[in-house]
């Protein structure tokens, strides 16, 4: 009786000692296969956003087919989104040029409306600030620096969660 029940545990042992390591080695195994699939989809990503990107990088912003918006300090932010928005769906790109403290901060307001507005369309914006400098209408009075954006299509931002 005593050497069969040492026999019994015996094997309870090594059969609990096989369970544990086919475990381990199950658990091992989904975890590297977890790992390998994240790796995957990261790169997949990676590689989309490195194309999409391609699709979308900027372009020469001396095109003359680009249009471009003059803003003024007292235009309205809201009538100069929309007509961001349709010169966007209508040429993928705009210009806008603002002069003085008022107009940049009316331009950029109207962008940040623009924005929002495509994003419920599925639709995004990319903006290039720069300075330019404009001839001045008097004669003698040399050139006036302003801010240009150059407004083009993009994919819509991902959003992170």
């Amino acid at each position: 009786f005593f050497s069969a029940s040492l026999e019994m545990s015996y094997r309870d042992d090594r059969d609990r000692d096989r369970d544990r390591d086919r475990d381990r080695d199950r658990d091992r195994d989904r975890d590297r296969d977890r790992d390998r699939d994240r790796d995957r989809d990261r790169d997949r990503d990676r590689d989309r956003d490195r194309d999409r990107d391609r699709d979308y990088r900027r372009r020469d912003t001396r095109d003359e087919r680009v249009p471009t918006l003059r803003v003024a300090g007292s235009s309205e932010a809201k009538n100069m989104a929309t007509a961001i928005e349709r010169r966007i769906l209508d040429f993928r790109a705009v210009k806008l040029e603002a002069i003085g403290a008022a107009s940049v901060n009316q331009a950029a307001k109207s962008i940040a409306i623009a924005r929002t507005h495509l994003e419920t369309e599925g639709k995004g914006l990319a903006v290039y600030p720069e300075f330019i400098h404009i001839p001045s209408k008097e004669e003698g009075q040399g050139e006036r620096s302003a801010l240009q954006y150059f407004v083009f299509a993009a994919p819509p931002p991902r959003r992170r969660g």
